[in-house]
């Protein structure tokens, strides 16, 4: 009888705690060993065929490339990334035409440290692999997942190749779908059919077109992909059989990641006693919000790569809490190709989609009181969520600008003097509303539960200050595009020089911003909508106790079969544990 389960990382709860938690533990324990397996019986015997993949992409003998011993791995929420080292000091250059002698260039400042080094010496990886984790990508639920998620991160660096230049990222040398074909950088490709390349983009710009990206596929051939004979054949032919994407590894000379540089440290106190370090910090960030809104996107949705090597906003707005329920196995409510030119109509599917995780949900209702809690606030949500979006003559009017959704820090790298140097994982990049648009959660390293509650006024400060540096940076980009058109649609600003962050302010000021915050995250709805837009329509008294039965026409069913469902789901995890079940209450 084990006293804990393995579900992650230094995560091992006790039955008790288990059976207490509002997570599925059952299904973060299968994920887990999946993960398990995943790494061991489909990663880890093709190390050389990733070995040979990589120089293979990259244009090198196969001898220069080996995984770096010791730590292969670096895993991610959602991917797992192979360090690979290259004998013979510097990379290849990324490119070998004009046009990409500055991203070449970025190269060599990047890896300057490491030129020359020997992979016998060497700790510090040159590129990574990076493999999408099928129990963490909702692809047993819903086969397809991993390759909708990798065509839109994809899409994301060819993106912001293309229209953020001055955002540093780290760069693509090449990648497969799962399954599929595999493309490669054009530099990797000869001159002739890099010269036609060049030709199709400049008639697809003059047609108005959309214009090829630089990727190209790419014929491997099948000695790649060769492996021993100890291998099973369920393991061939090789790693496409799962996609992968071939990165450069950003050097610690760009800097480190956020977290590893403040080290939690409280950034009011940072104000007072190094003020030019968090002006640097917020700054570069809001520079980057910038840059991808620079461009107004059509409609909300998210970019996906194509074979024909184009990039469009085709496919439904992505996020990863959506990736994470349904990876629980919350039905999916947005077809993959879904997208949206309303906010109304988007924000209506997004509850749907909660709904829909709800019913599903065998941990969702520890009990009725609780389930008549989760309900009230529910049918709450949709009786006033109407209130903070657009009329039906504005809605769909305004552009839609690209943004993160995931909001992490340590996506980023800094230096010594916290400027942002670079960003990577660009995943769960969506084109969505300026509604969404808002100063980073990280501000105070807090939950979203303390932001919303204790901590309020403490993000609020640090949050006001991020804002007059947004104002300035945004007044120094005024004359793009996307913010012309938003200063004239807004139906909120009130300057015409400072039209994102008018309404970023505005967000906040109205509670709009909360709307987004509890109907795109995976488990914050319910606190959010209590704590900051119940106090707008019952400021000195509670719900309604039968709220709740406005929520379905159906709920006093839906109590028992979730009351079921929940003695089930205890019923399972007795077992996992090695334990006869709890009585029946």
């Amino acid at each position: 009888m084990p006293d804990t389960l393995e579900i992650g990382i230094q995560d091992r709860p006790s039955f008790d705690d288990a059976v207490g938690a509002d997570r599925n533990v059952i299904q973060k324990h299968l994920q887990w060993t999946g993960l398990g397996r995943f790494l061991q019986e489909r990663l880890s015997p093709k190390h050389e065929v990733l070995e040979r993949l990589v120089a293979f992409q990259m244009g090198i003998g196969a001898d220069r490339v080996k995984v770096r011993p010791k730590q292969p791995w670096l895993l991610g929420g959602f991917n797992v990334a192979v360090a690979m080292l290259i004998d013979g000091g510097r990379r290849p250059d990324r490119t070998s035409d004009a046009n990409d002698a500055k991203n070449a260039g970025d190269v060599s400042d990047a890896t300057g440290a490491a030129a020359g080094s020997a992979t016998a010496t060497k700790s510090v990886p040159d590129v990574l692999v990076r493999c999408p984790l099928p129990s963490k990508c909702a692809e047993h639920v819903y086969p397809g997942s991993i390759e909708e998620k990798m065509r839109g991160e994809v899409a994301a660096y060819v993106w912001m190749q293309r229209h953020c230049p001055d955002v540093r990222i780290p760069f693509l040398y090449g990648f497969a779908f799962p399954g599929g074909q595999h493309f490669a950088h054009c530099s990797r490709v000869p001159f002739l059919r890099r010269a036609w390349l060049r030709v199709r983009q400049f008639v697809a710009a003059r047609l108005h077109r959309p214009v090829p990206s630089d990727y190209l596929p790419l014929s491997v051939p099948s000695s790649v992909f060769s492996l021993p004979a100890s291998v099973s054949l369920q393991q061939k032919p090789g790693p496409v059989e799962f996609g992968y994407m071939i990165l450069e590894f950003l050097h610690p000379s760009l800097g480190r990641q956020l977290p590893y540089v403040i080290r939690n440290r409280n950034l009011q106190d940072e104000l007072q006693n190094t003020p030019g370090k968090v002006d640097n910090l917020f700054r570069s960030v809001g520079r980057i919000m910038l840059a991808l809104a620079r461009v107004p996107q059509p409609r909300i949705g998210s970019l996906s790569f194509h074979d024909d090597g184009t990039v469009a906003l085709d496919h439904r707005p992505l996020c990863c809490d959506m990736i994470l329920l349904e990876n629980e196995g919350a039905p999916r409510t947005m077809g993959p190709t879904q997208t949206y030119l309303s906010e109304s109509a988007f924000v209506a599917d997004l509850l749907a989609f909660h709904d829909a995780q709800f019913l599903a949900a065998p941990n969702a209702a520890h009990d009725q009181a609780d389930f008549v809690s989760q309900t009230d606030i529910r049918a709450f949500f949709r009786a006033i969520v109407h209130h903070f979006l657009p009329d039906t003559e504005t809605d769909g009017a305004r552009p839609y600008v690209l943004q993160f959704t995931d909001d992490n820090a340590a996506n980023m790298m800094v230096d010594d003097d916290w400027n942002v140097t670079a960003i990577f994982d660009l995943e769960w990049l969506i084109a969505g509303p300026i509604d969404m648009l808002a100063a980073p959660r990280w501000l105070t390293w807090t939950s979203i539960d303390c932001i919303i509650d204790n901590g309020y006024d403490e993000y609020d400060q640090l949050r006001r200050y991020f804002m007059q540096l947004f104002r300035d940076e945004e007044e120094k980009a005024a004359t793009t595009a996307v913010l012309q058109h938003t200063q004239d649609n807004h139906r909120h600003s009130a300057s015409k020089r400072h039209p994102l962050a008018d309404a970023m302010q505005d967000n906040w000021a109205t509670e709009r911003l909360w709307i987004y915050r509890a109907a795109m995250s995976v488990n914050a709805l319910h606190h959010v909508v209590r704590d900051r837009l119940v106090p707008l329509f019952y400021r000195k008294q509670p719900l309604p106790n039968d709220l709740y039965r406005s929520w379905h026409p159906a709920v006093e069913e839906i109590l028992e079969a979730k009351l079921r469902d929940r003695r089930a789901y205890v019923g399972d995890l007795a077992r996992l544990y090695g334990r006869e079940p709890p009585p029946e209450e």
